[in-house]
């Protein structure tokens, strides 16, 4: 069998999902390095019967609810391959919003920056490459998680990238000039309800608690006392949590609602009080 029957194959495979070819293709790329061009060029050439088992393994993985970031064992995020796996959660494209917000701050030269609930790292990593002169900690209070992100900053060649395994800030000296979020914030109720691809997730990184702010009210009240005076504070919540997290914001300034690029509320961000 040839690379192009066996894509076909694994597209009907994959019938259930979304986009079935697209990931039918990316399955087949993962013979190359991810490499689509090289699969393309290599579509009439004969795939051996072990590597078409293996693919079509993977495709009934797929099917079956795995999200495809495991199944390929990597991730893109903010135009960079990272590591991925079960310990953490799958970044998605609507966290750069978080990523962003900090790069936009105007930050002062050499910034220390926090990344609290740093999982997989995509987002403490991506600051640490992105802004220059930046010393970045990340925590997390999954050993799994602390190592995976480890792995990542070991890959990227993020040298000014560290990882500390604790529960949000504690243990933590302040002198921060910027601490920026994406912790648990579904409702626990909301949990079971969640697409297929979520279940793969530690639900530990999803569950905020019956309101799903838990986390999130125990950073604002931490966070001051880490960060400097007029340090930024940058916070991932849910569609519908703008209204609740400013709310906690009452004695910050300069509170504002980001959008992410589907339009809709995905990041708060204020500023320590003097």
């Amino acid at each position: 069998m040839n690379l192009h029957l066996l894509v076909k194959e694994l597209t009907a495979i994959v019938s259930g999902t979304d986009q079935p070819y697209r990931e039918a293709r990316l399955l087949a790329a993962s013979l190359f390095g991810g490499d689509m061009a090289a699969m393309y060029r290599s579509y009439r050439t004969d795939v051996s019967p072990e590597t078409a088992s293996r693919l079509r393994l993977a495709a009934v993985r797929r099917a079956r609810g795995e999200p495809l970031q495991h199944i390929l064992g990597e991730a893109w995020f903010h135009g960079r391959r990272f590591i991925c796996d079960e310990r953490a959660l799958v970044p998605r494209p609507e966290t750069e919003t978080l990523v962003d917000a900090v790069i936009a701050a105007g930050l002062p030269e050499n910034p220390r920056i926090l990344d609290v609930g740093t999982g997989s790292g995509v987002v403490g990593i991506t600051l640490a490459l992105s802004v220059m002169g930046s010393t970045v900690s990340g925590t997390d209070i999954s050993p799994g998680a602390a190592q995976l992100a480890r792995e990542n900053a070991l890959l990227l060649g993020a040298r000014n990238f560290t990882v500390i395994e604790t529960d949000l800030t504690a243990g933590l000296e302040g002198g921060f000039h910027a601490v920026a979020a994406n912790l648990p914030y579904i409702p626990s109720g909301d949990i079971p309800g969640l697409m297929p691809e979520v279940r793969f997730d530690p639900v530990t990184a999803l569950d905020g608690g019956p309101s799903g702010l838990d986390c999130t009210g125990r950073l604002v009240y931490e966070a001051e006392g880490v960060l400097l005076p007029q340090g930024l504070l940058a916070i991932e919540i849910g569609c519908d949590q703008s209204r609740d997290v400013c709310a906690m914001l009452g004695k910050w300034s300069d509170v504002k609602v980001l959008n992410d690029l589907a339009g809709r509320p995905r990041v708060v961000t204020a500023r320590r009080n003097p």
